[in-house]
């Protein structure tokens, strides 16, 4: 399963290097020599870690040139730090990838002073596995669901964003 998963995403990594029209893709020798970076928005002890160190291991001999691949660890702030360093830092040249926290966007719209990019002009080219995330209420809640929690006194402007940020770019309100 973890193998089917994998070559989904290198298979996403090429398509999405093939048809983007960057300079990596004009020829069949850009990685040929180099060292390509994977930026890990977290320790190399936990699960992006994990990530990060299997995609290294595997990435090269898919990828014509095999360039060789080193991980860079950036889990400070949430992995705000990494978010940040590839939006302003980082070579947009295809020689630098990150796997990014799955709160890159929330920390958009909760934290803005610390955040100097705009997930939305990330390239996303695949993912490691897949996430499911749930929202949980007491039984004795008034609010069962976000339509209710909206109209419910005392839910902020800033939690109204947030969750328009995630679930709907188009939300007439």
């Amino acid at each position: 399963m973890l193998k089917v998963q994998f070559c989904s995403v290198i298979a996403g990594v090429v398509a999405v290097s093939l048809s983007a029209g960057t300079v990596f893709a004009q020829s069949k020798d850009f990685f040929q020599g180099k060292k390509v970076t994977v930026i890990v928005s977290a320790g190399a002890g936990g699960g992006y870690g994990l990530y990060g160190q299997l995609f290294a291991k595997n990435f090269a001999r898919h990828i014509p040139g095999k360039p060789k691949v080193t991980l860079q660890y950036m889990g400070e702030s949430g992995g705000m730090k990494a978010s940040n360093y590839l939006y302003n830092v980082a070579p947009r040249d295809g020689t630098y990838l990150g796997t990014l926290r799955t709160t890159a966007m929330v920390a958009q719209v909760l934290r803005p002073s610390g955040v100097k990019y705009d997930t939305a002009k990330f390239n996303w080219i695949g993912s490691m596995a897949p996430m499911i995330n749930t929202i949980g209420v007491w039984h004795t809640a008034k609010g069962k669901s976000i339509a209710t929690l909206k109209k419910t006194p005392g839910f902020s402007r800033r939690r109204r964003q947030s969750e328009r940020a995630l679930y709907s770019a188009n939300d007439p309100e």
